[in-house]
């Protein structure tokens, strides 16, 4: 995986906090697959159609980094019970061509 050049992550804040939402995260402009808590619920991993594995501070609603697959979508992701590793995996199509 590479770093991404561009993050696009963005929170819109609820201007009545006593009502949901009370805030909108856009998290790139593909769909997300699939998104799992650290086991100390301090961080939130999101894979998507993107290809991109973003890592978020939950609690400061900031981005902590993103990677992105050579290999297009990524479908799921899962934190170690450590929570020091991060899987994820992939849909790889490949043709072969016809004999």
């Amino acid at each position: 995986m590479c770093v991404c050049v561009l993050a696009r992550f963005h929170v819109v804040k609820s201007s009545n906090e006593k009502h949901n939402p009370v805030s909108c995260w856009q998290v790139g402009h593909s769909a997300i697959n699939n998104f799992a808590f650290s086991p100390d619920c301090v961080h939130l991993a999101t894979v998507g159609r993107d290809g991109c594995l973003r890592v978020f501070d939950f609690k400061t609603e900031r981005l902590v980094v993103t990677f992105k697959s050579y290999f297009g979508g990524l479908l799921c992701v899962n934190w170690s019970p450590d929570g020091k590793y991060l899987i994820v995996c992939f849909f790889f199509y490949m043709m072969e061509k016809p004999c």
